[in-house]
């Protein structure tokens, strides 16, 4: 990973809530969420972003390929054996 100085504006990452009017209809998996289990996912979220501003490596456990893949495209992730 090429190492990047951080301007100290960015030196830490504030995991803020967006604001939004209690008529707006929320949908997504932070909704579902217990009041308690936002703010842990909020420490998660902040505690990964300023680990990633000091030089660690991020890791994304999942992505999505959406297609459709003509025949001609090799899936390099798919496990053969």
């Amino acid at each position: 990973m090429p190492s990047f100085i951080v301007p100290k504006a960015l030196a830490t990452v504030e995991y803020e809530d967006a604001p939004h009017l209690t008529s707006d209809i929320l949908i997504g998996p932070e909704v579902e969420l217990s009041p308690e289990g936002r703010e842990r996912r909020r420490q998660r979220i902040q505690n990964h972003a300023n680990s990633y501003l000091k030089g660690s490596d991020l890791f994304i456990a999942s992505a999505n390929l959406k297609g459709p893949f003509d025949d001609m495209w090799n899936n390099l992730w798919l496990e053969v054996g």
